[in-house]
């Protein structure tokens, strides 16, 4: 094919596609089988002027998710498959337009009631938290789904986590309390305020290092919740050997990243979990021989994931051995346990 030959066959293929979505966008939502939630400019789709990201919604794929895990807590969510395009202004040869790729986002009303968009991509954020794609999600679902749309005002309350607000800290989230996290060992006197198995409060802290940044939240959940959402059907097994509860530690970030633990309150052993290779396995066992020395003992030598060894604290608060060191995440949320949490 010519260069002008290709020129004239993506100018058309473009203007089909843009009358298409004109159309989507000028019609009625209730005879159109996909629609556009979204047409602007974004940094992580591209990153300069000149293009676009269209965000484009399948209306027929709509169903209700139950036990979703979201940024807030567990809550009862819709999902709908949506496709990401990028739309390019090249000077002096026209838009092209090309598929980025398929995804799934996932709504609900926050404890505020406000609509909430989430997915399992972090680079999707920007977009599906943006002013534009929520009041059109909206419109959308007042509009042609108001059966959805009342179903998630109605559910609203159970969504909603039950959590305490620490007014006389310095900063506090409304989803959650916000600590700091301890650079020390718990006292005989130190007091355990937060119930998490009991109320469902979250924690959020922030990371104490200069290797981690941004804020992690701790909660108590049920781990066959996560079990189903990370582990495909064809991949699940019979025995999960999973605990009735653990305590997960989650990148608010990056929601798909997690870890999570229980702990023995007799011996002050941490057991970890997290998921590998689509199988949730419990990789390492953390305790604190004292503030400044802390102990790992592998707990499956089939799995390359953990290490026996001793770390000894930095002045910056990380734990390291002379080859390598213990994820903050973990250290953090360990401390922060201690200190915080009752047992």
């Amino acid at each position: 094919m010519s260069i002008i030959s290709r020129y004239v066959y993506q100018t058309a293929k473009y203007a089909l596609l843009l009358c298409m979505f004109c159309c989507l966008l000028g019609g009625n939502w209730a005879h159109a089988s996909k629609v556009i939630l979204f047409s602007g400019y974004d940094e992580n789709f591209g990153g300069m002027p000149g293009v676009t990201t269209v965000v484009e919604g399948e209306l027929d794929s709509i169903k209700g998710v139950d036990n979703y895990q979201s940024q807030s807590g567990v809550v009862r969510a819709y999902s709908m498959d949506v496709s990401f395009y990028v739309v390019q202004d090249v000077p002096g040869f026209g838009k092209f337009t090309n598929k980025a790729y398929d995804s799934s986002i996932y709504f609900y009303m926050n404890s505020n009631g406000n609509l909430k968009a989430e997915s399992n991509s972090s680079i999707e954020a920007n977009i599906l938290s943006s002013d534009t794609f929520l009041s059109r999600l909206n419109l959308l679902l007042e509009t042609s789904y108001p059966e959805v749309y009342q179903q998630l005002k109605a559910e609203l309350e159970s969504n909603t986590v039950p959590v305490a607000t620490n007014k006389n800290s310095p900063e506090y989230s409304a989803d959650g309390v916000m600590i700091e996290v301890p650079t020390t060992l718990p006292t005989d006197s130190s007091k355990e305020i937060y119930d998490l198995q009991k109320t469902k409060e979250v924690l959020i802290y922030k990371a104490n290092n200069e290797l981690y940044e941004g804020a992690f939240m701790l909660t108590c959940e049920d781990p066959m919740v996560t079990y189903r959402a990370v582990i495909p059907v064809s991949a699940r097994e019979q025995n999960t050997n999973l605990p009735a509860m653990w305590y997960k530690i989650t990148d608010m970030r990056y929601p798909e990243s997690w870890e999570a633990f229980t702990y023995d309150k007799t011996t002050g052993v941490f057991s970890f979990y997290t998921d590998y290779e689509n199988k949730i396995i419990n990789f390492a066992n953390y305790w604190f021989i004292d503030i400044n020395h802390l102990e790992s003992r592998r707990t499956d030598k089939s799995m390359p994931i953990g290490v026996d060894a001793v770390f000894k604290r930095l002045s910056g608060g990380d734990y390291w051995t002379d080859q390598t060191f213990v994820s903050p995440t973990i250290t953090d949320a360990m401390l922060c346990f201690l200190h915080y949490v009752k047992k």
